[in-house]
């Protein structure tokens, strides 16, 4: 029992940091939910319905709010903490939300020595107790557990205790710990068929996932047919889950937020993770992968194909990735961990949001922040980016490559001056001369209405013909360059996405130097008509150019690759054809 004595320090300064933020700190949305679940089932509020605010303990200006999307077991246990605070007396805000907070930041706790235990398993002591002091100090737990206040580091334990007791040959106890789990929030339902493949459960099969489906089924049934709850609300935020129609969070699909995408495509979007999945397991089962192994790859995989990702959900392959460790998945999990705190702090505009308990003044300036203000733009530009490079690591972990932040990060620093030169100087010319060209272009129209409003041909306007010309002459340009550059096809197709990069970037720019040509402000929210219906405002657009042109640029090798396999995939159709 060293262990403990070796992890008390460590244990007591992290509960202490924890403990020292829980009161003042929260979700202005998710922790708002739990403090109203709290106070309203005590009079029978159907969980699942809207819920409106609490007088004295609500610090959300929020009217009404939705609830919970997954069965009833937090907001059972939230009554019951409220039920605790009415008990001591009811005598601040702050003591309820520091108890409410609670079975999260035990939880944390707990996941630390959970992470000690399965390492021990594999018999190295020295790495356990260092995992888990790493856990019971790491910024990005301490957030999402004492500041955020999120289910996922309780779900998180249940599951490593699923884990934990499977690997020590207690398959039923193993059970119930990930039935509980799926009770407390159903993403880690996903988990149940990785535990079936495990070949360790032969004919144990059956009642494993009897026990670990039964927990939650009967969990939600038994208090929704006793407090006549009714199960049409409860289906509907299910459903919802297993169809998510909403873009957004750390999911490789978050620049279609920015849209409005058909409903077709929105739904098959919104499904595809369950495909995704079932040839995951397939994957998995092929593979032969360890258990702990099967349950970071399902966590990936489920979270490149669906179309939101909350970013707390990075505790789980974060967690996952320690009990891994070894070789290239330390620098897997430093790339994760680094790519959702910079999306963490980015998305919760610089964390302050948390602070709302405390501060109406945090909660307003983070609206503000978050849609008003001129940094609006560029924070969902860098969203974007962190969505993508999250996305790229998750694959790189799944296919058992190297690290691809840590590949890329090596690349650009292997990029000399002179090596980037030319592309500045392609990238001056062409947004110089469209800039120059814009100018004089629109100095020459007369009747901005018949422009804007004409239906020249297929319902396009004049002025959308026009940016369409020039997108065909800056790209018949990056064309001729490419054919006299005499490489071969491979490098021919990476010089022209490098190129039609640097195209898009030269619009944005064009943009700044017709504005300073014209004598307006450089960023500004007038709206540019680009094509069509397409409507934007010239800081969206200078923003986005220049983020599409950065990621182009990252993802050269990539994107170039994708295109090299279309004439591959022609070929042998071809040829199976003949």
């Amino acid at each position: 029992m060293t262990w403990v004595k070796d992890l008390a320090k460590p244990l007591v300064i992290g509960l202490v940091i924890r403990e020292f933020l829980a009161p003042f700190t929260g979700h202005p949305w998710d922790f708002e939910i739990w403090v109203r679940l709290g106070v309203l089932l005590q009079s029978g509020t159907n969980p699942y319905s809207l819920l409106p605010s609490v007088s004295g303990l609500s610090f959300a200006p929020y009217a009404s709010m939705t609830s919970i999307s997954y069965p009833p077991l937090p907001a059972l246990i939230f009554a019951v903490i409220y039920r605790l605070y009415t008990v001591l007396g009811s005598v601040s805000p702050f003591l309820y939300y520091f108890l409410l907070k609670q079975p999260m930041v035990l939880s944390d706790a707990l996941v630390a020595l959970l992470l000690f235990r399965l390492l021990a398993l594999r018999g190295d002591e020295d790495r356990a107790r260092k995992i888990a002091s790493l856990w019971l100090y790491f910024p990005f737990a301490v957030i999402v557990s004492a500041m955020w206040g999120a289910l996922d580091p309780i779900a998180l334990l249940l599951t490593l205790a699923a884990l934990y007791s499977f690997e020590s040959n207690r398959t039923n106890l193993s059970a119930v710990f990930l039935g509980f789990a799926v009770f407390m929030k159903l993403m880690p339902v996903i988990f149940l068929p990785v535990f079936l493949i495990d070949r360790r459960l032969t004919l144990n099969r059956i009642p494993f996932v009897a026990t670990a489906i039964a927990i939650p089924a009967l969990g939600t049934a038994i208090p929704t047919l006793v407090f006549g709850w009714g199960f049409f609300n409860f289906y509907n935020a299910v459903s919802y889950q297993a169809d998510l129609p909403a873009f957004g969070g750390m999911s490789i699909f978050f620049p279609l937020a920015f849209t409005t995408p058909p409903d077709l495509l929105a739904s098959a979007l919104g499904s595809l993770w369950l495909p995704a999945l079932l040839l995951g397991y397939v994957f998995l089962w092929n593979k032969k992968f360890g258990l702990a192994e099967g349950l970071l790859v399902t966590v990936l995989i489920f979270s490149a194909s669906r179309t939101a990702v909350p970013e707390q959900w990075a505790v789980y392959p974060m967690a996952l990735l320690l009990v891994t460790l070894g070789g290239e998945v330390w620098r897997h999990f430093v790339a994760i961990t680094g790519i959702a705190s910079a999306f963490l702090v980015t998305n919760n505009a610089l964390l302050v949001r948390f602070f709302s308990p405390s501060s109406l003044a945090a909660f307003n300036w983070d609206q503000y922040v978050d849609n008003a203000s001129a940094f609006s733009d560029f924070r969902y530009a860098l969203l974007v980016a962190f969505s993508t490079l999250f996305f790229a690591e998750g694959i790189s972990v799944i296919t058992g490559k190297k690290s691809f932040l840590f590949a890329k990060l090596k690349a650009i620093s292997a990029v000399s001056a002179r090596g980037v030169l030319p592309s500045l100087v392609y990238l001056g010319i062409v947004s110089v001369t469209g800039g120059l060209l814009d100018f004089t272009v629109t100095k020459m129209i007369t009747d901005w209405k018949l422009a804007i409003e004409s239906h020249v041909f297929l319902g396009l306007s004049w002025l959308s013909l026009y940016h369409i010309m020039l997108v065909v002459v800056f790209e018949s340009v990056a064309f001729i360059v490419v054919s006299f550059s005499w490489k071969n096809f491979s490098q021919s197709v990476g010089l022209l996405i490098l190129l039609t990069s640097l195209n898009v970037a030269a619009s944005g720019l064009a943009l700044v130097i017709f504005n300073l040509l014209d004598g307006a402000p450089i960023l500004a929210t007038t709206p540019i008509y680009l094509a069509g219906s397409l409507v934007v405002s010239e800081r969206f657009f200078l923003t986005f150019v220049l983020l599409t042109c950065g990621l182009g640029i990252l993802y050269l090798a990539e994107i170039r690759w994708s295109v090299l396999l279309v004439p591959k995939a022609l070929r042998r159709a071809f040829q199976a054809v003949r």
